[in-house]
């Protein structure tokens, strides 16, 4: 928790119950209305501050998240995957809560979405 304290200061943090479903729907509004504000003052947006900042809540969250999840459930091991999988931060932050985590090498760390394109596209051309 302290890199996220460190680093982020509030700016875009998310206040969920203690509960395993969360939205990033409210950390979305949250980063639009900040960078909103810098637009009607004409100023430049911190583009660097904002990416850090947005990113650093959303892996606090996943952790805390999962957290909760081994606590409750007691699992033997604990699986980080997706596209998701690739953010570097996730991946560091995800080996240290169970110590049977498993996370993908990197070049399997796609978004389902190229592996769903891709067979729609071989099945489309089965019908050719």
């Amino acid at each position: 928790k302290q890199w996220y304290q460190r680093r982020v200061r509030g700016a875009f943090r998310i206040k969920y119950k203690n509960e395993f479903n969360f939205s990033f729907s409210g950390l979305k509004t949250k980063v639009i209305n900040y960078i909103h504000k810098f637009e009607q003052k004409k100023s430049k947006v911190p583009i660097e501050f904002i990416a850090t900042n947005f990113q650093d809540a959303i892996v606090f969250e996943l952790i805390k998240k999962t957290k909760m999840a081994i606590k409750c459930l007691s699992p033997k091991s604990v699986i980080l995957g997706g596209g998701v999988s690739a953010n570097s931060l996730l991946r560091k932050e995800f080996k240290k809560i169970h110590k049977k985590s498993l996370i993908p090498e990197m070049q399997y760390t796609t978004d389902n979405a190229k592996m769903i394109a891709m067979r729609s596209a071989i099945k489309e051309e089965g019908k050719c």
